[in-house]
């Protein structure tokens, strides 16, 4: 009896020793390195949606006692070439981009550096060689957003590209019904074919019963396509959220998004596992924050009152 005991104290002292061996040894790997965190300069409110990534990700990186490089990127501009000439010079373990602007620098650069992208619009399928928290959260939260502002919703036009979004739609399409909403989607390949669905949405659809939803910010370019949609959306009172929070402050009337302390977690766990030799992947996060314009829910006749400005986190037009 007392020699089984012994034995499985033993194994129990064994297989504690090798825990600790395997942390030490994960330690290590991560010891010294760099991360790259490359960043959009943007305007508030949506700034502050970036900050907050940018604060957990450089506090995750001291508690690992590593080193964090930072470069703000300038908006409309293509800022690949100095990108890569400073990556050159800093030479990451792991390079962390946030948003589309970051994105695009480093768009090619996926052979020589471990990307991690987070607060850009990225589909499932697209850029298998990086790692990223997508955008788009459950559609669930977004469509009990809509319900939250406009209770009389029933139908929810979406218009997306089948190569990217067609899982999203699968997702989007059984929530919608558990909710006893209509989803109805518009698969087009190219900005042309977008334009001719919005165009139809707002002549032919029912504004005190409808809701477009953008989910794909290459059919919604901020200098053409994004002011029609609110030019159309202030015209017939026909109201637009979108995924990208930095539409909210351009005309839209609602957002939901990842939360940003949610992405710079991710993004650095996600980093972590690139660093143990672990293969891409993109995740979709299971928290949810939301958004309102409330001079357009205003103009769209919209009562955003005390109760309903609870369920918001970012709150603009005031």
């Amino acid at each position: 009896m007392l020699y089984a005991q012994r034995s499985r104290r033993i194994r129990t002292y064994a297989h504690v020793l090798a825990c600790l061996l395997i942390i030490c040894q994960v330690q290590a790997t991560w010891a010294n390195e760099v991360y790259a965190l490359l960043y959009p300069q943007i305007d508030e409110p949506t700034r502050s949606i970036f900050d907050e990534a940018r604060r957990t990700i450089r506090q995750r990186v001291a508690e690992q006692r590593n080193q964090l490089v930072e470069r703000s990127l300038p908006p409309n501009s293509d800022s690949r070439a100095a990108a890569q000439v400073w990556l050159a010079a800093s030479k990451p373990g792991v390079v962390l981009a946030l948003g589309r602007t970051a994105l695009d620098a480093v768009s090619g650069l996926e052979k020589t550096y471990s990307i991690v992208v987070g607060l850009a619009d990225i589909a499932m399928q697209e850029q298998p060689d990086v790692s990223a928290v997508t955008l788009l959260p459950e559609p669930r939260d977004f469509f009990t957003t809509i319900q939250t502002l406009s209770p009389r919703t029933q139908r929810i036009f979406v218009v997306f590209d089948p190569a990217r979004h067609s899982w999203l739609i699968e997702i989007a399409t059984r929530q919608a019904l558990e909710l006893s909403l209509t989803l109805m989607p518009l698969s087009t390949t190219d900005i042309r074919g977008a334009s001719v669905h919005f165009t139809n949405i707002f002549r032919y659809s029912n504004p005190s019963t409808d809701f477009l939803w953008i989910i794909d910010s290459q059919f919604v370019t901020d200098d053409a396509t994004l002011p029609m949609l609110v030019k159309e959306s202030w015209l017939s009172r026909f109201p637009v959220c979108s995924t990208a929070a930095q539409h909210l402050t351009r005309g839209v009337l609602c957002t939901t998004y990842a939360p940003p302390a949610s992405v710079g977690d991710w993004m650095m766990r996600l980093g972590e596992e690139r660093l143990l030799g672990h293969p891409p992947r993109i995740v979709m996060p299971k928290k949810i924050s939301r958004g309102v314009n409330v001079r357009v829910s205003s103009h769209l006749g919209l009562s955003v009152g005390p109760s309903q400005r609870r369920f918001f986190e970012l709150i603009v037009g005031e």
